[in-house]
C-alpha cells in the first residue's frame, strides 16, 4: 500500500476517533459492516459494530469480496471527490456517493452480491457522514487526503 494516496490507514483513524465522539453520527442509527475504499493497489477496510468504526486497517486487493462493500475510484477523482466535499463542508450538499455513481460510467460502489448491495444503501447516510467528519477531523490535524 502506498501512504502517499488516498484512502490511507492514518486518514481514517483519525476519523474514526472523532466519528466514535460524535452525537451527529450516532443519531444515524447502529451500522453493522466491513466496507472498503479502494483506489488501485490501495485498499483501507473499516469494520463497523453498533455506533462505533471499531477496525481501520490496510487490506489487499484480492480479498475485496471478504468485504460486504467498497467504494472505488481513480486518485484523480478521489481527490475531486473530497474537494467537493470541502467546498461545500458537507457531502449531503448534492455530492453524495449516490450521485457520483450514478454519473459514473461504471459506478463506484461494489459489492459480491445482494446483500452488500442491501448494506451499502442501509448505511449510507452513517457513511456520508463518517466522509464528512474525516474531513474536519484530517483538516484540524493537517493531514490531507495524501496521506502528507
Amino acid at each position: 500500500m502506498n501512504a502517499d494516496i488516498f484512502p490511507n490507514v492514518e486518514w481514517f483513524q483519525q476519523a474514526s476517533v472523532v466519528a466514535n465522539e460524535s452525537d451527529a453520527f450516532r443519531s444515524l442509527g447502529t451500522i453493522d459492516c466491513r466496507m472498503g475504499f479502494r483506489s488501485g493497489d490501495n485498499v483501507v477496510a473499516l469494520t463497523f459494530e453498533s455506533f462505533s468504526c471499531t477496525e481501520v486497517s490496510v487490506w489487499e486487493v484480492d480479498r475485496l469480496r471478504e468485504l460486504d462493500f467498497w467504494i472505488e475510484m481513480g486518485p484523480d477523482r478521489w481527490k475531486g471527490f473530497l474537494a467537493e466535499m470541502r467546498k461545500n463542508t458537507e457531502v449531503m450538499h448534492g455530492h453524495t456517493l449516490n450521485s457520483v455513481d450514478l454519473s459514473s460510467e461504471a459506478g463506484i460502489i461494489r459489492y459480491q452480491d445482494e446483500v452488500g448491495r442491501m448494506k451499502f444503501f442501509q448505511y449510507i447516510n452513517s457513511i456520508e457522514k463518517f466522509l464528512e467528519l474525516s474531513l474536519l477531523s484530517n483538516s484540524k490535524n493537517k493531514v490531507n487526503p495524501s496521506g502528507k
